[in-house]
């Protein structure tokens, strides 16, 4: 026990005696002296001490240089502080004879010293490098590390810059990372200069070894150098760059230079990367005497891989004839090498060096594939191919400045692999050539040049001046020219006028900037699949190539600025199939030839409305922007010579101009400056435009056609649906009509139709009635009625104009015509206008407008709150003159006009039908003081059983207000004053919280506007409430349960319930049986007993209701009233009730010239007439004469 004891106070004593200059030594030091006096007190024993700088130090003189001793171990922790040198300073600031390691990321810096700061270490010892910045003097021809014979050099990171050297090796030294970069130049300062990165034999004779893991290494002088010992490169980046002075480069040197100045020398570079700025890349071996080659040894250099670029002209790598040995295994360089590769390698057309198995970037595989064969350039698999053989890539392929021509028939394979070249092409076809790719669909062939001229992805060219030989079938493949705009896709050429190359497309994408895809002299084209792309045209020609044949059938082409296909030579073209056309401008056909468009094609122009052919803008000689589907310009001589015209036949297709014409024809002519139509001294060569089929949609503000006056006679339509009205365009028999198509009414209102036999003409003006009331309505109904006199009217609408128009067109009123009255119309307009008319004269209008009926008003006090009111689209039939109508006079109504009453009527209102499915923009006369302009309005619609709620903006117009809205369709709707407005959801208001509540979406916030309002939630949805100051109540409807989400934050659940359960009040279905010819409608789907319950007939054309029952459940049929033509009511009982329509063809004709299809009593005249029961006189009925005695018995 004692001995123990005594021990322990022996090594507590040994401890406590070492504890000062323990201590001392792990402080933390400010200054050069403390750190001077800190190293020199640390043990030499080999035990590591720290020392940490507190401060920068600066201004270090010579005689506060630092020496760690042999046997003293260091770690030098910086802590992100700096030692930096006075300008008297020689030397490094720290010089090691022991172990130093420095840490921290601080900086050592001798740059202050012009010719006298060498560097920042120099190492005799073992110096280890985690971090920092070291940096020298460019004129002390020094380096910042300098490792002696002796010496044992690690770094891990850091920077090394500024000195002559970042790293001078004599000794052993590993790299593993960092940035290296000296900018010293022989031109600039030639007793200053050296390599960045230096491993030489010193004084002392001792072969160095250099080892470089990574980093990036940066020269003017040059990169990296060895001329005696060992050195390996793993990895990195090593350039040389142009010195500040001499910006061409002139005075870089080499990214790498192994020559034997010292000893024979050897370096295995494994990896890395190698660029010089003006000479070659590697330098291997020197064979200049009496100079910088030194003793001439011999240098060896194994290069198993990295990459080595020189600028063009210059080598790669270069071995000096007489002591350069570099052996090439492995690595991609930027010429060609060959004469140092190991006898089993290639050099592939990469510049790639490996075994061929390794290298190879096409095989060529025989045409029943039995065998392959692997090249190390891709013209060489070309050329070694035979007819019918597949050339595959292998790998990517840089063709440079090259390009591969291929003039034999045989198979391109991308697989999956990009060739790209930057040359006037990159593959030339002139036989029979299919380029595919068979792996994912990404093989590339690219076009990267950004150099001026002409540049081409894949060229066919056809050179046979017997026969067509060209031909390129396009399977799949992205084919690309997008650097300069006047690059292509692809681009077919002859070298002859005779024939010209055969292209199909099948698949693939291809892109270019000036044009996808290019024809010239006699290419047949066939698109039938792939993507086509051009920022200007997907598809063009030349105006001076003609005798182009084009068929599309399939794919997808896209013009980003300019026309998808734009035609301007001579030349037939087909275009139809599912192929998809879209662009700004569709299809421009300026040439001249056929054009057909059929089956299912879609062509898409976007382009924003432009006044453009009526104000031509400026523009080059070149495709123009019309913004339509289709432009058939005439502009004659280079487009059209002679005698050459356009036909243009469309069969079938969608053309769709978003805000344009979908059709435009037009002429264009430059005098000067561009002009157009009629200002051109050209004529029209528009041979035939013939439509008998698809459907065309424009821009409202130019409708589906817009044709050149001196082309009207050239246009022919007979077929195809339309989104304005086609008739003055229709062969003879034939007129635009509604389309009462449902899958198709809505974007294309007009269709094709026979003209109504004997028709007379007449013309179509819309007018404004005043509000009127039905006969029980309340004294407060009928003086809102009485003020709305502006009425209500449709912004101009095609589905509108088109139902109008087919009542017009079936017109069978002249000025002889008599009328019940036994006077004819012009002798009841005479008496009506006191005018003078004769027959001739007479003009009759078909007026639209829309119908208001006030059916209640509520008011407060003497302030009207709301109205309700039922608003039908109509039309009445009115004589005018022809003066009244050529004149724009505006029509006055007798009757309807205190004086200067200049038409009457003749027909009074009948509804439109066929309008109720479409948005409509209504504006609708206001009562007196019932709101100010700029107020938003809540309009409430009453539509088949539930509500719909609008927000309409108040304007004045003429001294009136109006109020404008947005409507699905026609039936009751109830406006309210702006005072009546009791919550908004952002832009839109509401008549109560409850409509909030129930139209309100996910995530939404109402802001109340009343106070005192209530609502139930009873469906799953989550809001917010800004009460504004307000109280308001909401309640959960039944299965609800609120999340509590916070203060005005509704988060509503509904649960639906498990089972069981019933209605808390009794409604009954309202079943309409489905009809043939026609259709019913009906506002309610379900209705409690004593609901009255509206039906909406609608016949299909051609077609007229005979019949219409409502039945309930024990087949009792029920009373009907008849609201218009097309409305009727009915009470609902206690039942479910079913309801059936019998439609039959019009009657087209009374077979009385006195009593019109359309009269009132048509129909009871028919019926008697068809029982025998009455006769009229020599084909008239005379209605209105009297009635005697003995032809009532």
């Amino acid at each position: 026990m004692k001995k123990k004891f005594l021990s322990v106070v022996l090594a507590l004593a040994m401890v406590l005696s070492l504890m000062p200059a323990a201590f001392a030594a792990e402080g933390g030091v400010s200054t050069a002296e403390e750190l001077k006096t800190a190293i020199e007190n640390a043990p030499k024993d080999g035990s590591q001490v720290t020392i940490t700088l507190d401060a920068d130090i600066s201004d270090m003189s010579t005689d506060q240089i630092v020496t760690i001793a042999e046997g003293q171990n260091i770690l030098l922790d910086m802590a992100e502080h700096s030692i930096k040198v006075a300008s008297a300073f020689a030397g490094r600031p720290i010089r090691n004879e022991g172990t130093l390691t420095v840490t921290g990321n601080g900086t050592i810096d001798s740059s202050n010293s012009n010719t006298g700061g060498y560097g920042a270490i120099d190492n005799y010892g073992t110096l280890t490098i985690e971090n920092g910045t070291f940096t020298g003097s460019v004129n002390a021809s020094g380096a910042s590390i300098k490792n002696r014979p002796d010496g044992d050099l690690t770094i891990k990171d850091g920077t090394f810059n500024g000195a002559v050297t970042a790293v001078y090796n004599a000794g052993i030294a590993k790299i593993y990372n960092g940035l290296f970069d000296c900018r010293s130049c022989s031109a600039c300062n030639n007793s200053s200069w050296g390599y960045t990165i230096q491993s030489h034999m010193d004084e002392e004779g001792k072969s160095p070894q250099l080892y470089f893991y990574n980093g990036t290494v940066i020269g003017v002088q040059g990169g990296f150098s060895t001329s005696a010992g060992y050195s390996e490169i793993h990895d990195g980046s090593f350039k040389t760059v142009s010195c500040a002075t001499h910006t061409n480069g002139s005075s870089a040197h080499y990214a790498l230079y192994i020559a034997g100045e010292d000893e024979d020398v050897k370096c295995v570079v494994y990896g890395g990367s190698f660029e010089s700025v003006s000479k070659t890349a590697a330098l291997i071996g020197n064979d200049n005497t009496g100079g910088d080659g030194g003793i001439n040894a011999n240098a060896t250099t194994e290069i198993k891989g990295g990459t080595f670029k020189a600028p063009a002209g210059q080598k790669a790598v270069t071995g000096a004839e007489n002591t350069g040995n570099p052996v090439i295994t492995g690595g991609k360089f930027s010429s060609d090498v060959s004469e140092y590769l190991a006898d089993d390698c290639v050099q592939n057309a990469n510049g790639e060096v490996g075994k061929l198995e390794q290298v190879a970037v096409a095989e060529v595989v025989a045409a029943d594939g039995s065998t392959t064969t692997k090249y190390a350039s891709l013209t060489g698999a070309v050329n070694a191919a035979k007819d019918g053989e597949t050339v595959t890539l292998l790998k990517d392929v840089d063709l440079g400045s090259g390009y591969v021509n291929i003039a034999k028939k045989l198979t391109l394979d991308l697989n999956g692999y990009t060739v790209t070249g930057s040359n006037t092409w990159v593959i030339g076809v002139y036989s029979d050539v299919t380029i595919n790719d068979s792996s994912n669909g990404q093989g590339k062939i690219i076009n990267s040049s950004t150099s001026s001229g002409t540049r081409i992805a894949v060229l066919a060219q056809e050179n046979s001046q017997d026969e067509k030989t060209c031909k390129l079938t396009i399977e799949g493949g992205i084919i690309t020219a997008t650097g300069i705009e006047n690059s292509y896709g692809v681009f077919s050429n002859n070298s002859t006028t005779t024939y010209g190359p055969t292209i199909i497309v099948n698949g693939g994408e291809i892109t270019g900037y000036f044009a996808g895809l290019t024809v010239t002299h006699d290419t047949d084209l066939t698109i039938s699949g792939g993507e086509i792309t051009g920022n200007y045209y997907a598809v063009s020609g030349n105006g001076s190539a003609d005798d182009t044949d084009i068929t599309i059938n399939g794919g997808k082409l896209v013009s980003k600025d300019g026309n998808v296909i734009y035609h301007p030579q001579v030349g037939n073209m087909t275009i139809g199939g599912n192929a998809e056309l879209t662009g700004p401008n569709g299809v421009q056909y300026c040439g001249a030839g056929m054009l057909t468009i059929q089956d299912n094609v879609v062509i898409t122009a976007t382009g924003s409305y432009t006044e453009f052919p009526t104000k031509p803008s400026e523009q080059g000689d070149g495709s123009t922007d019309d913004g339509a589907a289709l432009s058939i310009v005439s502009r004659g001589d280079g487009y059209q010579d002679g005698d050459q015209k356009m036909a243009v036949n469309i069969t079938g297709g969608t053309l769709n101009s978003v805000n344009n014409a979908a059709i435009s024809v037009y002429r264009l002519q430059n005098k000067n400056g561009w002009v157009t139509n009629d200002q051109t001294n050209l004529s029209s060569y528009l041979a035939a435009l013939n439509i008998t089929g698809g459907k065309l949609s424009g821009g409202e503000r130019k409708g589906a056609l817009e044709i050149d006056t001196a082309a009207e006679k050239q246009v022919a339509v007979s077929g195809g649906l339309f989104s304005s009205d086609p008739s003055a365009y229709c062969v003879d028999g034939k007129t635009g009509v509604t389309n009462s198509d449902n899958a198709t009414k809505a974007d294309y209102p007009y269709a094709v139709g026979e003209e109504v036999a004997d028709a007379k003409p007449a013309v179509v003006e819309s007018a404004t009635v005043p509000a009127n009331t039905p006969d029980n309505a309340s004294q407060d109904a009928k003086d809102v009625a009485d003020q709305m006199t502006g009425g209500a009217g449709v912004k101009q609408d095609a589905a509108l104009e088109g139902a109008i128009k087919d009542a017009a067109n079936g017109n069978k009123i002249e000025g002889n015509t008599e009328l019940a009255t036994g006077k004819t119309v012009t002798a009841t307009l005479n008496e009506a206008t006191n005018g003078s008319a004769n027959d001739n004269d007479v003009a009759i209008v078909y007026q639209p407008y829309v119908d208001v009926t006030v059916t209640d008003a509520v008011k407060s006090g003497a302030t009207v709150t709301s109205f309700t009111a039922d608003l039908t689209p109509m039309y009445r039939v009115v004589a005018t003159t022809n003066a009244v109508v050529s004149g724009g006079t505006e029509i006055k109504v007798s009757g309807e006009v205190d004086a200067d009453a200049n038409a009457v009527l003749i027909e009074s209102g009948k509804e439109l039908n066929g309008l109720a499915d479409r948005q409509y923009e209504v504006k609708l006369a206001l009562p007196n003081d019932f709101a100010n302009a700029g107020d938003k309005l809540c309009i409430k619609h009453d539509k088949n059983g539930s509500a719909e709620y609008y927000t309409g903006t108040v304007s004045e117009d003429g001294g009136k207000l109006f109020v404008t809205f947005i409507s699905n369709g026609f039936s009751p709707f109830t406006v309210y004053a702006a005072s009546e407005t009791a919550a908004s959801i952002g832009d839109n208001v509401y008549p109560t919280l409850q409509a909030a509540v129930d139209a309100v979406e996910n995530n939404g916030t109402i802001k109340l506007l009343k106070d005192g309002e209530t609502a139930t939630v009873s469906r799953t949805v989550k809001f917010t409430v800004d009460p504004s100051g307000k109280n308001y109540t909401i309640s959960l409807g039944g299965n609800c349960t609120d999340k509590d989400a916070g203060e005005h934050i509704f988060d509503v659940v509904y649960t639906a319930p498990s089972s069981g359960g019933g209605s808390s009040s009794a409604t009954y279905t309202v079943n309409v049986e489905k009809s043939k010819h026609g259709s019913v409608e009906s506002n309610r789907s379900r209705a409690s007993s004593g609901t009255t319950v509206t039906l909406t007939v609608q016949p299909d054309k051609g077609y007229e209701l005979d019949e219409l029952t409502v039945t309930d459940k024990d087949g009792d049929e029920l009373k009907l009233t008849r609201k218009s033509d097309t409305k009727y009511t009915f009470t609902m009982p206690r039942s479910a009730v079913t309801v059936e329509a019998v439609f039959v063809e019009e009657r087209e004709d009374t077979g009385y010239s006195d009593v019109s299809a359309d009269a009132w009593y048509a129909d009871a005249v028919q019926y008697v007439t068809d029982k025998g029961m009455m006769q009229g006189n020599n084909g008239k009925f005379m209605p209105a004469d009297k009635l005697n005695r003995g032809q009532m018995a």
